[in-house]
C-alpha cells in the first residue's frame, strides 16, 4: 500500500485578544518580528485597525499575510472566541506547507493565549471625575474565553480523547494584591481613580484560579509609552489564594519588586522572551508584578 509523503509540521501557535492595545500589541509585534514562524491569531472587533498599527511598526504585509489570521468579532461572543483559539492543521509535503482542515470533532486549540482585554476611561460627573466604558469587560471577556476553551476541549475529548491545554496569560495590574506592591504614593491613586477597574481584574483572576486551565497573570504597575528596557524590569510574583493546586504543592510567593511606571514595550519584552520563548511552564499559576 502506499503511503503518503505528507507529514505534520505544526507551528507553535498563540492567540491573542485585545491585541489593538500596547501590552499585547507589543508582544504580538515581537512574535512577528522573530525568525520562529509563530503561527498568529488574533479577534479584532475591526481588522483593519490591528492591521494598520502593525504596519505602522513597520511590520511587512507579506508578514501579516503568512503569519498572522485576524477573526473580525467581539470578545464577549463565545463563537468568535472559539474560532480564535482554533488552528488548521498545518502539513508538509513536496509542495511546502498546506493547510489541512480541522475535524469538527478534534479541533486543534492554540498554544497560548494572551489577554490583554481592558476598558477604558470616560469622563463623568462625580468623584472621581472620570469611570469606565466597560466596568466588567475583563472578567466577562476571560469568562468567555474560558467557556470557549472548555468547550473545544470537550469536543477534543469526544473526538481524537488527547486534550490541549494552552497556557491563559492575561494583562492584570498592580494594586490588587493581598499584599502591598506598590510605592505608598500610588495607594490613594490606585484605591481611589482606579477601584472599577481594579474590582473587575481581581474578579479577572479569581476565574483564573478557580479554572482547571493553565493560566499566568502578569501584573504591570502604571503603563507609560517608551522603548522596552527588558534587562531594567524587576519582577515578584505570588499565587491566587483560590489556587488550590499551587498551594498543595508547596508553592512559595516571593516578595514583589516596588517601583511606579513600566513602559507597554517592556511588558511585552518580558511576556515574549521569558513566557512564550521561555520556560513557560516555570510561570505558570503566578501572578507576576513587574515594574521598572
Amino acid at each position: 500500500m502506499a503511503t503518503s509523503s505528507t507529514t505534520v509540521n505544526q507551528p507553535r501557535s498563540i492567540a491573542f485578544f485585545g491585541a489593538t492595545g500596547g501590552c499585547a500589541l507589543a508582544t504580538l509585534t515581537r512574535a512577528l518580528q522573530s525568525p520562529t514562524s509563530y503561527q498568529l491569531r488574533a479577534l479584532a472587533r475591526t481588522p483593519q485597525k490591528l492591521t494598520d498599527l502593525l504596519l505602522a511598526r513597520q511590520i511587512p504585509q507579506q508578514t501579516l499575510d503568512e503569519r498572522l489570521t485576524i477573526i473580525q468579532g467581539n470578545v464577549k461572543d463565545e463563537k468568535a472566541v472559539q474560532q480564535t483559539l482554533t488552528v488548521p492543521t498545518v502539513a508538509s509535503n513536496a509542495t511546502g506547507q498546506v493547510a489541512v482542515p480541522t475535524s469538527f470533532d478534534a479541533p486543534r486549540i492554540v498554544d497560548m493565549i494572551l489577554s490583554g482585554i481592558g476598558a477604558m476611561p470616560i469622563l463623568c460627573w462625580g468623584i472621581p471625575p472620570f469611570t469606565m466604558d466597560d466596568g466588567t469587560i475583563c472578567q466577562s471577556a476571560t469568562a468567555t474565553i474560558l467557556a470557549a476553551l472548555q468547550t473545544l476541549q470537550s469536543e477534543q475529548r469526544t473526538g481524537s480523547g488527547e486534550v490541549q491545554k494552552p497556557l491563559v496569560t492575561v494583562i492584570s495590574t498592580t494594586g490588587i494584591s493581598k499584599r502591598r506592591d506598590i510605592p505608598w504614593l500610588l495607594v490613594p491613586l490606585y484605591h481611589w481613580f482606579l477601584k472599577v477597574p481594579h474590582e473587575d481584574k481581581k474578579i479577572m483572576e479569581a476565574l483564573l484560579a478557580q479554572s482547571e486551565q493553565r493560566h499566568l497573570s502578569v501584573r504591570p504597575t502604571l503603563l507609560l509609552n517608551g522603548p522596552a528596557n527588558l534587562p531594567g524590569v524587576r519582577y515578584g510574583y505570588e499565587y491566587h489564594p483560590d489556587d488550590v493546586q499551587a498551594r498543595e504543592a508547596g508553592k512559595q510567593d516571593i516578595e514583589p519588586a516596588m517601583g511606579y511606571t513600566i513602559t507597554r514595550e517592556s511588558v511585552g519584552a518580558w511576556i515574549f522572551e521569558t513566557v512564550v520563548e521561555g520556560a513557560r511552564e516555570e510561570w505558570e499559576g503566578r501572578m507576576v508584578n513587574l515594574t521598572e
